[in-house]
């Protein structure tokens, strides 16, 4: 409706050889309205992600604004993510994007890590922890927060 906010935040830690679907799709039919969606994936072995994300403006949608971006981490060669992101925009004065951020654990990160004496396993978990903190640190149930934090440190 007029005026609504959706705030959509994704994160999958996949350990072990999974094929996953990710559909997002959010339709702006009236003026005012805002979204916003983050899909955070954290990849090892041959685990296969495919993620699909699109937004419509529908005409007469103006001032709306909305967004969808993906950032991946894949710890394997082995590992695939294939992200398709799809605007179709039907109304002007609107704002509108879309992005897409996939690699693995940096080389200059970790040898500066090495050069302070902290060994590989423990960087990468370092490393895990900082990216997947952007979505868990808006999680609301302490509950929740923690059982989520202490699977990450698992990983």
């Amino acid at each position: 409706g007029k005026n609504c906010f959706v705030y959509k935040n994704y994160l999958k830690v996949s350990y072990y050889n999974n094929l996953c679907k990710y559909n997002y799709v959010v339709y702006h039919v009236y003026p005012c309205s805002f979204s916003d969606c983050l899909v955070s994936i954290v990849t090892s072995s041959n685990s296969k992600f495919f993620i699909f994300g699109e937004i419509k403006i529908f005409k007469d949608s103006e001032k709306s604004d909305s967004s969808f971006f993906t950032k991946s981490i894949l710890f394997s060669d082995k590992s695939f993510v294939k992200v398709i992101p799809k605007l179709e925009i039907n109304a002007n004065n609107i704002k509108c994007k879309h992005g897409v951020s996939l690699g693995g654990l940096n080389e200059d990160m970790l040898l500066y890590m090495f050069a302070r004496g902290i060994d590989y396993c423990l960087a990468q978990r370092l490393f895990i922890n900082g990216f997947c903190e952007v979505i868990i640190k808006k999680i609301k149930n302490n509950i929740l927060f923690f059982y989520i934090k202490s699977f990450i440190k698992e990983f």
